[in-house]
């Protein structure tokens, strides 16, 4: 399960210059395959420097697990439980949930 989150963002002190920067905390709902791959249907992400887009976001996920790369643009993806382009920018509280194709069968 995902611990509290707030809708402030989080932040940090730089160790190397000492300046202090926001980041963004999200949380990332995972389906079908996607869910197999990093072991469980939510995760939390945080240090999301703000501005970044939900395909920053994947593409963050991606590193971590690498079986998530495969799916590529095929995703769809939701933000706050609305469907949204890849191109979204996320704030820090928000739910983000990336669905991989599924494929039909007959009735």
């Amino acid at each position: 399960m995902i611990a509290g989150i707030t809708d402030a963002p989080s932040a940090h002190t730089c160790s190397e210059c000492g300046c202090y920067t926001a980041s963004v905390l999200v949380k990332i709902c995972l389906f079908a395959s996607l869910r197999d791959i990093v072991g469980q249907s939510e995760i939390q992400l945080d240090s999301i420097p703000p501005g970044h887009t939900a395909r920053q976001v994947f593409d963050r996920m991606a590193k971590q697990y690498p079986g998530l790369e495969r799916y590529g643009k095929a995703l769809l993806v939701a933000v706050n439980q609305e469907y949204s382009g890849w191109d979204r920018e996320v704030s820090s509280g928000d739910e983000i949930a990336f669905f991989p194709p599924v494929s039909g069968g007959s009735a």
